[in-house]
């Protein structure tokens, strides 16, 4: 089922935005409806990148906002876009509005870069690690979904790190807490440790181990997600779990700056990847 706000649709509420003003429509979205039919919610739905609104209405909108034929052409080129660009996810009203838009950034994304404090990230995690999650999660998130639910969709999260032709890139720091960390008992955290180990190992996953002696970290009370595209002009996003489950998302280019600031601080406080395999390696095999 395709996700209520996509990329696409935050860029068409990003490009229709200015015309809104320049027609003296912006603080008065009322006489917009009124002008078009279109209902108010339908309008700031469409400027905030929530929804569409049907072809022929956004037709509509285009005419009262007085754009020249190049203007009309260019919108309607973008509102096609934006009308493709609708990630499937499986279960999507189950999910947290929040987390259905990460999924949904996530699928677009060429690039990931991860802080995780006390998990593995999500895109790394094993059946057993998520299951064990899961079953740990009831107090703070008693909506949450069954361990074999929860492990289906963290699988179908997954296949964007061998999708073809363009898997994703990501870029994981991981504490030293996630490491010792050992959900699900001594097997899945074997397990667990060893697949981080394989995955290491491919060509778009990088992963480091900020160990205990870094001390104070950026970000040391969120996982940290940031998402890069491969249209040059998109701006990165930002999405932080939040305790209790939910995902804030940023997208305001100072604030993202920052946080990829912090994200570049922690990076450097990090062990090298082949350092940090070999401080996965040893960590497996010495505590049993």
């Amino acid at each position: 089922m395709a996700v209520g706000t996509t990329r696409a649709k935050r860029r068409l509420g990003r490009h229709i935005r200015p015309y809104v003003e320049r027609a003296g429509y912006l603080d008065d979205i009322a006489a917009l409806a009124a002008e078009t039919r279109v209902s108010r919610q339908s309008i700031y739905r469409l400027l905030n990148g929530d929804n569409l609104i049907s072809y022929h209405r956004f037709i509509s909108v285009l005419t009262a906002l007085g754009m020249d034929r190049t203007e009309r052409e260019k919108a309607i080129e973008v509102y096609h876009l934006a009308e493709a660009a609708t990630a499937e996810i499986s279960d999507a009203e189950s999910l947290p509005k929040a987390y259905a838009r990460l999924r949904a950034d996530e699928s677009e994304a060429s690039r990931a870069r991860t802080v995780d404090t006390v998990l593995i990230p999500g895109l790394l995690q094993t059946t057993g690690y998520v299951a064990a999650l899961s079953e740990r999660s009831r107090i703070l998130s008693p909506s949450h979904w069954e361990a074999d639910r929860a492990t289906a969709e963290r699988r179908e999260r997954q296949a964007v790190l061998t999708r073809k032709p363009h898997p994703l890139e990501l870029h994981a720091l991981i504490d030293e807490a996630a490491i010792r960390r050992r959900l699900g008992g001594t097997a899945a955290w074997h397990e667990q440790l060893d697949h981080l180990l394989t995955m290491s190992e491919a060509e778009n996953i990088t992963i480091q181990v900020l160990p205990f002696v870094a001390g104070a970290y950026e970000t040391m009370v969120s996982q940290l997600l940031i998402l890069s595209f491969p249209e040059a002009d998109e701006p990165d996003s930002v999405h932080m779990d939040l305790q209790g489950g939910g995902t804030s998302t940023v997208e305001d280019e100072d604030d993202v700056k920052r946080f990829s600031d912090a994200w570049l601080d922690v990076q450097q406080q990090c062990l090298p990847a082949d350092e940090s395999r070999r401080f996965i390696r040893e960590v497996r095999d010495s505590e049993h």
